[in-house]
């Protein structure tokens, strides 16, 4: 990924962007922007970040705007949407997909899944005989849920019935049809004739009783059956042995199989026969109508009318019919619950191996230990689950004050931590990701988005190194957005180089990425450029620079500190302060000959000159643009209201902090809002702009060309 291209139009605000993205392993594999607020970060992390989740982009304001979202690889076709991670300010909720991948060991894996491949091919030789049997496709889900009550639990179902299947009796119920028994749609039916069950079932359970032969709860006609099926396996009649049937009064021998199944059946049918037994079968048959399925149940209980007493308890007639599904296919059934039973001790063996692994995971969060500044420690509750059956990670959090420590869930952790510790969990996640990537060899190009806010300096700093680490790893790449200019100043000084540092110029037309100017000290590059070339506007930015070294090294009083003050201010000395003076000034503090237009201008005049030159020019402003604008906007308030003041005595009294005090006096007589609220705008913007210094001058550079140029024609215009 040599090269990313990237072309948007209406992309949530951003009007226009064409940049080609260069990178080059192994120091030029990152970039910086560094955006005002509202001129392009957010909406272009939020257009990477649809494009990776295969989302459409769009403006949200004009809606009826045609979007452009390109954003292609070194080969003309789109990068590949899984290889872009965005990296948002924060997301509470996100947890990275990979996690897993970091808790596995390949070799305990292997052995894990080999002997489970055996238990699962017996398995599904099983379920093929399950499904055919029952016509169920998801016979493992139905046997979970008749057992356990809980889906995915198919094996521990065979293991908790395998003393019923091999108890030797006869599988009855191995013909049912499960399918047409237990039709969702003949489950709801069966709960509207409820009323028409019990009174069948009551009558059904009365005739056994009556029975000649049959006792409900100790024999009837299915005990009967299975008995008939055991003694025939079993040789009894071969051996000419004879069973003795007591009822009516009297007694019956029996003695072959079929003798008895006919005693048997012909018992059953004499139960059938009755009339209110008929009767309440009538009630029940007129309320079977309606779709298919249900006419099919209704024709196949008809047919098998001994099922509707088992029907008292669905559950327990389920659990019958699969047990002898069991016994129907014994062998298999076998089979899986041998092989599982002789593999138990072997896996524990590597489960408990597993719990005691160390793992990458392990190291990813010593990473985040010895970096970042947090009252936690994290662990995984459930490590051998995830090494071994890939389930995700089950985390606790360890919290520790001055006294004490308690383990509790992230939900709890979460109500405690303060901003920058909840957004350093954050951060954890995306140390998951990224450390998963690396291991899986993803080439990525990471979209991170002011991901240091809110951070203390120490974890700022862990954030800002962390991310000099990943763009030393082959294949990962970044683009860095920011508007915090200290972090941007951090992040190239720390690892990202200067042409790689961009700055948002935004217009009418779009955005541009320009290379960031000033990055550091820009005091020294004025002074430097002005040892070889003139330039007024770096001329006229060297004061207030200087002014806040004259004030650490001379003290407020000193005829430098005062000079300078008066250029800034509107003072009585004011038109005698010339270029000439400066000049020396420069020469006298710094040691350093410039060169300079007219010396003979007046300072205050060439301010005004400069200002009016660019608030034509429809170039961007640069710093020192922005900071002559800014003091030509207070020159020209602060006449504006001394000349609508007229009082003397009043400017004179004035010892300190003089834009505030002349427009606290003016506003106390003035009425036109107009007015007014220029003036606000006078206080509330220029006082950041010129109290600046080579370490701090941020603000200045976050105010918009726009918002500056109107401010000093609105200004002009007073009247």
């Amino acid at each position: 990924m040599n090269k990313v291209v990237v072309k948007l139009e209406n992309c949530y605000g951003i009007k226009k962007l064409d940049r080609t993205f260069k990178f080059a392993e192994p120091n030029k594999s990152a970039y910086s922007i560094y955006a005002t607020n509202g001129s392009m970060k957010t909406s272009f992390t939020k257009t990477f970040d649809d494009f990776s989740a295969g989302r459409e982009s769009c403006d949200m304001i004009f809606t009826d705007r045609k979007t452009v979202r390109e954003i292609k690889g070194p080969d003309g076709n789109d990068l590949n949407p899984a290889s872009i991670f965005v990296v948002k300010p924060y997301d509470e909720g996100y947890s990275s997909g990979k996690t897993s991948t970091l808790l596995v060991n390949k070799k305990l894996k292997d052995e894990y899944d080999k002997i489970w491949a055996n238990i699962k091919a017996l398995e599904a030789e099983l379920l093929k005989s399950l499904v055919k049997s029952s016509g169920r496709k998801d016979a493992d889900e139905e046997v979970s849920e008749v057992f356990t009550g809980t889906s995915g639990k198919f094996l521990d179902s065979v293991q908790r019935v395998k003393g019923e299947v091999n108890d030797g009796k006869a599988a009855i119920f191995s013909g049912a049809s499960y399918k047409i028994l237990f039709d969702e749609k003949v489950a709801k039916i069966l709960g509207d004739i409820q009323p028409e069950l019990t009174d069948y079932i009551a009558r059904y359970n009365d005739l056994v009783d009556q029975s000649k032969y049959f006792r409900r709860g100790v024999f009837n006609h299915t005990n009967a059956a299975t008995i008939a099926d055991t003694l025939v396996k079993n040789g009894f009649f071969d051996a000419s042995h004879a069973v003795t049937l007591s009822g009516g009064g009297g007694k019956s021998e029996i003695t072959s199989q079929d003798e008895l199944k006919t005693v048997i059946e012909g018992e059953l049918q004499e139960i059938l026969k009755d009339e209110k037994l008929r009767k309440a079968f009538d009630k029940i048959d007129k309320k079977l109508t309606g779709n298919q399925q249900v006419k099919d149940f209704r024709d196949y209980i008809t047919e098998h009318q001994e099922y509707i007493a088992e029907l008292a308890s669905t559950n327990h007639f389920k659990q019958k019919i699969w047990i002898d599904y069991f016994k129907a296919h014994l062998a298999e059934y076998n089979n899986l619950v041998k092989a599982h039973d002789d593999a138990k001790t072997e896996l524990d063996k590597i489960r408990n191996q597993a719990n005691k692994e160390r793992t990458r995971w392990a190291d990813v969060v010593d990473i985040f230990n010895l970096r970042f500044n947090v009252p936690f420690v994290l662990s995984v509750d459930n490590q051998s689950d995830v090494i071994l059956d890939g389930i995700l990670p089950s985390l606790s959090f360890e919290f520790k004050d001055e006294t004490s420590q308690k383990t509790i869930k992230r939900e709890e952790l979460l109500q405690v931590l303060s901003v920058g510790e909840r957004k350093a969990l954050y951060i954890l996640n995306i140390l998951f990701e990224v450390e998963a990537r690396k291991d899986l060899g993803e080439e990525t190009l990471m979209i991170v988005d002011d991901i240091a806010d809110s951070f203390d300096y120490k974890n700022k700093y862990a954030i800002i190194e962390y991310l000099k680490d990943i763009s030393e790893i082959s294949g990962f790449y970044q683009i860095v957005l920011t508007h915090n200019f200290d972090f941007f100043r951090t992040i190239q000084s720390r690892y990202i180089p200067r042409d790689y540092c961009l700055m948002v110029d935004k217009s009418a037309g779009g955005v541009s990425l320009v290379k960031a100017d000033y990055v550091k000290n820009p005091f020294k590059h004025f002074l430097e450029t002005l040892s070889t070339v003139t330039n007024d506007a770096m001329l006229l930015s060297l004061i207030p620079f200087m002014r806040n070294i004259v004030e650490y090294t001379e003290g407020e009083k000193s005829a430098n500190f005062c000079t300078l003050t008066s250029v800034l201010h509107i003072k009585d000395t004011t038109p005698t302060v010339q270029v000439k003076n400066i000049k020396e000034m420069v020469k006298n503090v710094f040691d350093k000959d410039i060169k300079v237009g007219d010396e003979n201008k007046n300072v205050a005049d060439l301010f005004i000159e400069v200002a009016d030159t660019m608030v034509k020019n429809t170039k961007s402003l640069s710093l020192e643009c922005k900071i002559v604008l800014s003091v030509a906007i207070r020159l020209k308030s602060e006449q504006f209201m001394i000349d609508k003041i007229a009082d003397p005595e009043f400017l004179k009294s004035i010892t300190g902090n003089q834009t505030a005090a002349l427009s606290d006096k003016y506003l106390e007589g003035e009425t036109a809002a107009d007015c007014i609220g220029t003036i606000k705008r006078v206080n509330l913007i220029t006082p950041q702009n010129i109290h600046l210094n080579s370490f701090m001058y941020e603000p200045i550079l976050d105010m918009s060309d726009e918002e500056l140029k109107t401010l000093y024609k609105d200004v002009v215009s007073l009247k």
